[in-house]
C-alpha cells in the first residue's frame, strides 16, 4: 500500500447505514470515527445497530458550525451526498434542488476553516453517475482548488472489481497538497473510467481488479449483458446468494410485468443496480433471479433479491437489520447506499503515500 498514515480522524456526512465507515474497516487503515451525521431516523437506527458505541449526530449536517466542526479534529471527510438532484430518474434540478444545500454549505464550511487554518487532510465524496456534469460539482473542484487540494474524479462500478453488479458511481478523492502534491498516480483533468496502473498495488487482494470495455455502455443492453456472463474473470451471482428465499418470490400480479423484468440467473455474472425504488417498482429497479422452476404457462419463475443478498452484492462484511424495519425501508436504505469494498479501495488510494 505504500506508506499509511498515521490513525486518522473521521468525520462522515450523509452517514446513511454506515457504508463509508465499513469501507474504513475493510481498508485496513488506521482510524476513527468521531462523527457520523445525518437526518434520516430509519438509516441511522441501522447505523446504531451495527455501531452502538459511535457519535452519531442525528441532525440536518448544514446546522454543523464551524466550532463544532473543529472541536471534532476530522482529519479526513467522508460523504455521500443526496443523489436525487443527479438521477437519471429524477428532475435533474441540480444545484436548484435544495436537497443540495447541506452538502454546499460542507463546502463553505470546508473554505472556512482552510482560511482559518484547520486543515482537513482527505476528502472522499461519492453520487450517482451524472454528477460529474452537475453545477453542484463545479462548485465542489472550484472548493478544492481554492482550498489547496489535489484531487481526482472517477466513474466505477463493482464489476470492475470482479463482483456481478453494475452499479456505476462517481467519485472523488482529495487531499491537502501539505500532505503532498500529487497521489501515487499521475493526475489526470477528465474523470478517469478505471484505477490506473501505478495504483494498482494498492488494492485489496479480495477480489481481482480488471479492465471492462465500454464501461459506461448501456449496462442492461443483450449484448453487454452477453458480453459480462461470459466473462469468467466476474464472479457469479452464486456466491453471493442465500437459501429459502421462497417468500421473496413475485406475485401473479407482479409477473405482469415480465417483458419488462431484468432476469438474471445463479451462474450470470452481472445484476442491475439496487435503486431506493427496488420490491416496489418492478422494471428499472434493479434485476429479478431466476428460480429455476417454470409456471403454468412457461415462463420462468422469478423473485426479488433479498435484501442480506443486495447487501451481500454490495460487499457490506455483516450488515445487521433492526427487527422493526420493514422490508420496503430494507431496499430503500440499501439502495441509497454505497459498494463498501469500492470505497475502501479508493480510500486506501487516497490515504497512500
Amino acid at each position: 500500500m505504500g506508506s499509511p498514515p498515521p490513525k486518522l480522524n473521521v468525520l462522515e456526512l450523509f452517514c446513511g447505514i454506515g457504508g463509508m465507515h465499513w469501507a474504513l474497516t475493510e481498508s485496513g487503515v488506521e482510524f476513527e470515527v468521531k462523527a457520523a451525521v445525518d437526518i434520516n431516523t430509519v438509516t441511522n437506527s441501522i447505523y446504531r445497530t451495527n455501531f452502538p458505541k459511535l457519535n452519531l449526530l442525528q441532525r440536518e449536517i448544514k446546522s454543523l458550525t464551524t466550532e463544532e466542526f473543529v472541536k471534532l479534529q476530522a482529519d479526513v471527510i467522508l460523504m455521500s451526498p443526496p443523489c436525487q438532484p443527479f438521477t437519471r430518474v429524477g428532475l435533474k434540478k441540480d444545484i436548484e434542488d435544495d436537497r443540495t444545500n447541506a452538502f454546499i454549505a460542507t463546502l463553505r464550511l470546508i473554505e472556512t476553516c482552510h482560511r482559518q487554518a484547520h486543515v482537513i487532510s482527505y476528502i472522499l465524496v461519492e453520487n450517482v453517475k451524472g454528477f460529474e456534469e452537475s453545477s453542484t460539482r463545479d462548485v465542489l473542484i472550484e472548493t478544492l482548488n481554492k482550498c489547496d487540494y489535489v484531487y481526482q474524479e472517477f466513474l466505477l462500478t463493482p464489476l470492475q472489481f470482479s463482483i456481478p453488479n453494475s452499479r456505476l458511481r462517481y467519485y472523488c478523492i482529495a487531499k491537502h497538497k501539505s500532505e503532498g502534491n500529487n497521489f501515487i498516480f499521475a493526475h489526470q483533468p477528465e474523470v478517469m473510467l478505471g484505477i490506473p496502473s501505478a495504483a494498482q498495488p494498492t488494492l485489496l487482494s479480495k477480489h481481482s481488479y480488471i479492465d471492462i470495455e465500454n464501461l459506461t455502455s448501456n449496462l442492461t443492453g443483450q449484448e453487454m449483458t452477453a458480453a459480462l456472463d461470459s466473462d469468467e474473470r466476474i464472479a457469479p451471482l452464486a456466491q453471493y446468494l442465500l437459501p429459502n428465499s421462497t417468500d421473496y418470490i413475485l406475485s401473479s400480479e407482479a409477473m405482469e410485468y415480465y417483458q419488462g423484468l431484468d432476469i438474471r440467473k445463479p451462474s450470470s455474472r452481472n445484476s442491475c443496480c439496487f435503486t431506493k425504488r427496488y420490491g416496489r417498482f418492478h422494471v428499472g429497479s434493479g434485476s429479478c433471479l431466476s428460480t429455476g422452476s417454470h409456471l403454468e404457462d412457461g415462463r420462468e419463475e422469478v423473485r426479488f433479491f433479498t435484501p442480506d443478498e443486495i447487501s451481500n452484492l454490495m460487499c457490506f462484511p455483516q450488515l445487521k437489520f433492526p427487527e422493526n424495519i420493514s422490508r420496503r425501508q430494507r431496499y430503500s436504505a440499501l439502495g441509497n447506499s454505497l459498494n463498501v469494498y469500492v470505497v475502501a479501495n479508493l480510500i486506501r488510494l487516497m490515504v497512500s503515500k
